[in-house]
């Protein structure tokens, strides 16, 4: 059997059935040639080759070079071969390949047929993948694509491997951006609801568990969790649906077993596994008990400590403002309203409220765009407005050919000269409008501000409407440059507009009486349809104890003790909290212990009387490494977000090595 471009090889009749399953990978997966297999290296295993079959499958092949030289030496996860093993028969691999060394097996997704395991060899199997992936883990990697074809396994008896780590990532956390729905990373029937962007939060490392539950899900009851073919609903489902439990469609699956795999599965990562060496934990425990018959009652959990503990996903103490942004998009999608203003300071949540629209829009098929104006920066790249509608026009080009010229005919049409200013300023409008819109465009100096007010509001008005919704939001408007106010003011003015919800976030204590927004946003509660006024402050006690509680599993009452020592530092503020929390672990404050978190008062009062927690992030940059330090300094230089390509420019050191030092 040959791979693409490769020459037939002599294998013994094992390797060709390891070739076969090799080849087996998820249909249409990353651009990526299979694996094939060069040769047998040594008692039970492989050398393999991965070639990439576009330029954008290398660099997912570099980003797997990167990824697996940091996690070089876990037992489970491919080897790269040295340079020496680059050759064979005559074939190199060249740059654009990857030679691996891995064990013999196959891939463990279904070819003919589903493929279901006994309880016991997928105990066996779940307990050696959740110990792989807690010490990938340790090494601050996450997967970001486990399903069934990302393991090979020989069977029963013998360890897996964990392969196929092109989308897996060194950053601790990951806000998603709100792509087309065909353009989701990662296989979409095990992947988190995260994963989609729609959710609203940051992925970490639990997305990989919520995936490795998917995965084993699907090995108990020969079927994913979900299993749509259109990409949306399938999304939807993971969003919103709830699988049928596997004890249901496997009778023979263990109970316990069956809860572990739906703690893995659960929606929000506050309530799943919040680490694989807990997951192994407890796999441990079964492994013990149910040979013999043990029916003591098991509790999954009890030793589930995450490295580093993340916000709560839930919005605490925000229940009255979660209900007035619906209000708000419902009266959006029936052109009674289309505005929306969130204040506050930082940290206290304006970011973690505007990401609850996600899942909303998302149920009422509509899309979701965002920007953020920046501080020190009035170039067009920090330009909050012009980051939104880029943002739309991905979203539009990657709809299907036929909708998309029906879209190209409504937008030529509506804007008419408008053409030109938003095809000098927008380049993905520039690719869906064609050569024709291209030609008549004018260097950016000469757009007329009025020519490119109205081209946005023609454009919204094409592209808008209560079948297709958008909520455009533009963060930290009080560092806005004058046109965008001015594009911001008249669409709050153009009165109905059917689909369209506009959210502008700030600083309250930024907007002075002298600010230029202050008068903007005086005269736009005069408006027939005034825009909806949210003023986030701090989290009242109850509010701070919940959300301790949850990110410690506590108790109220534990929760209510620990929040009465800590408000008197953060105030209720949800970031500082978290960061002082994560302080107070790091300095032996705050345990993880067998019987729950413990902590002593009079420690943590000690603690909080020390330092502002400007002064903790200050600590935390000083125990960074040097080289990190100073990629810090030049990402600072550049603005509040850079692109990884440009920080690698500007500090002269390549992506890899930047995205390593950033990790």
């Amino acid at each position: 059997m040959n791979g693409a471009g490769t020459p037939a090889l002599a294998q013994p009749d094992a390797t060709r059935r390891g070739i076969e399953w090799l080849h087996a990978a998820t249909p249409g997966a990353l651009h990526v040639d299979v694996d094939f297999v060069i040769r047998a290296d040594g008692p039970g295993h492989w050398v393999v080759c991965k070639r990439a079959r576009t330029p954008g499958a290398q660099a997912r092949l570099a980003n797997e070079r990167r990824v697996l030289e940091r996690v070089a030496g876990v037992d489970g996860v491919p080897a790269l071969c040295p340079d020496s093993a680059a050759s064979h028969d005559g074939m190199i691999a060249d740059a654009g390949s990857l030679l691996l060394r891995t064990r013999q097996g196959r891939r463990l997704h279904a070819r003919d047929g589903a493929l279901m395991l006994a309880g016991d060899d997928l105990l066996s199997l779940a307990a050696a993948l959740a110990r792989i992936l807690a010490e990938v883990h340790q090494r601050g990697v996450q997967h970001r694509n486990i399903h069934p074809g990302a393991i090979i396994w020989a069977g029963p008896g013998d360890r897996p491997t964990l392969v196929d780590f092109e989308l897996a990532g060194t950053s601790a956390e990951l806000q998603p951006g709100f792509v087309h729905h065909t353009l989701v990373s990662g296989t979409l029937a095990y992947a988190a609801p995260e994963l989609s962007g729609r959710a609203g939060i940051s992925v970490d490392h639990r997305a990989d568990l919520y995936a490795l539950g998917a995965t084993l899900y699907e090995f108990a009851t020969g079927q994913p969790p979900f299993h749509e073919d259109d990409p949306l609903r399938l999304i939807h489902a993971h969003l919103a649906s709830t699988p049928v439990p596997p004890a249901q469609l496997a009778p023979d699956l263990p109970a316990a077993l069956g809860d572990v795999i739906l703690r893995l599965l659960e929606k929000s990562p506050d309530r799943r596994y919040q680490s694989a060496e807990g997951l192994a934990f407890d796999l441990d425990i079964l492994a013990a008990r149910l040979p013999g018959g043990d029916s003591r009652p098991f509790v999954p959990g009890t030793r589930d400590y995450p490295a580093w503990l993340a916000a709560p996903t839930q919005l605490m103490g925000r229940d009255d403002e979660r209900a007035a942004l619906e209000r708000a998009l419902a009266a959006a999608l029936q052109g009674e309203g289309g505005g929306a203003l969130i204040a506050g300071a930082p940290g206290v949540g304006k970011t973690a409220l505007l990401n609850t629209l996600r899942p909303l829009i998302t149920a009422r098929q509509g899309w979701f765009v965002s920007g953020k104006f920046d501080q020190s920066r009035q170039d067009q790249e920090a330009d909050g407005l012009r980051q939104a509608l880029r943002a739309l026009g991905r979203l539009l080009l990657a709809e299907p050919e036929a909708a998309l010229d029906a879209q190209r005919r409504r937008l030529k049409a509506a804007l008419g000269i408008g053409v030109a200013s938003v095809c000098a300023v927008l380049p993905e409008f520039a690719m869906l409008l064609g050569g024709e819109a291209v030609a008549v465009t004018r260097p950016d100096a000469a757009l007329a501000e009025s020519e490119w007010v109205q081209a946005v509001l023609a454009l919204l008005g094409s592209v808008v409407s209560a079948q297709r919704p958008l909520v455009m939001v533009l963060d930290d408007l009080q560092w806005a440059a004058a046109p965008a106010i001015r594009v911001f003011d008249a669409i709050l003015h153009a009165g109905r507009r059917p689909g369209l919800l506009l959210v502008g976030a700030y600083r309250a204590q930024e907007v002075d009486a002298a600010h230029p927004l202050q008068a903007r946003l005086a005269r736009w509660q005069q408006l027939p349809a005034p825009p909806l006024q949210i003023a986030l402050v701090n989290l009242p006690p109850d509010a701070l104890a919940e959300l301790l509680g949850t990110m410690l599993r506590l108790s109220r009452e534990r929760a209510g003790e620990l929040a009465a020592v800590i408000a008197p530092r953060t105030a209720g503020n949800p970031f500082d909290t978290v960061e002082l929390v994560n302080a107070l672990r790091h300095e032996g404050a705050l345990v993880a212990a067998s019987e729950g978190w413990q902590w002593d008062v009079q420690a943590i009062r000690r603690h909080v009387g020390q330092d502002e927690v400007l002064e903790l992030l200050r600590a935390r940059i000083a125990r960074l490494p040097a080289t990190t330090v100073e990629l810090l300094q030049v990402a600072a230089c550049l603005g509040g977000q850079v692109e990884l390509e440009c920080l690698a420019a500007a500090s002269g050191i390549g992506a890899g090595e930047a995205e390593l030092r950033a990790a």
